[in-house]
């Protein structure tokens, strides 16, 4: 019997539980018939499958008498309820956004990839060589920037003369500026 033990594997013997051996039907009843360690283990797939039914049918309805519900097509309405509440979801909705992208426009995905690494691993190249030819050039006069420091402030009597003395941060550079107030009446 051990030998025929062996040729009959566990799908095999699930398959004739489910009546779905086929052409093996005929040698693994035999072997359920006369081997009791196989035929407690075919009472043991079979008792599984009536306490998955027995579970079902606790969650979604008894299946016999009038308000019988088909097992089959309960869990089908199921399965499209949860798609239809993950693809509302923010998250639902990436995720579909992303697998489309990854669909239709993986060329254009990794062409960009392909781009993004190149410019990673040249760029340090390019900084590199481009070091010389930058720091040669001698910067426009209108793109120096300075900054000036106001040394004093001075203010007129009258509110309207001012003299103010600015130095640049070489202290090189003074620059005196005054704006005379009115002007004195002439004598004529």
């Amino acid at each position: 019997m051990s030998s025929k033990r062996n040729n009959v594997t566990d799908e095999v013997l699930y398959a004739w539980v489910d009546g779905e051996a086929g052409a093996r039907t005929s040698e693994v009843r035999d072997l359920v018939e006369n081997d009791p360690a196989v035929a407690a283990k075919a009472e043991g797939v079979r008792q599984l499958g009536r306490d998955i039914v027995a579970m079902v049918d606790s969650g979604i309805g008894v299946g016999t008498g009038p308000d019988a519900v088909d097992t089959l097509h309960a869990l089908s309405k199921i399965r499209e309820r949860i798609a239809e509440h993950k693809a509302r979801t923010v998250s639902g909705r990436l995720s579909a956004w992303w697998g489309d992208v990854l669909l239709f426009h993986r060329k254009a995905l990794a062409g960009v990839a392909v781009a993004a690494a190149l410019g990673m691993l040249s760029a340090p190249g390019v900084v590199w060589l481009a070091r010389d030819h930058v720091g040669a050039q001698a910067p426009s006069p209108s793109a120096i920037a300075t900054s000036v420091t106001v040394e004093s402030l001075q203010v007129g009597d009258d509110g309207k003369g001012k003299a103010t003395v600015m130095q640049n941060d070489g202290g090189t550079t003074t620059l005196i500026w005054v704006e005379p107030s009115e002007a004195p009446p002439r004598g004529d």
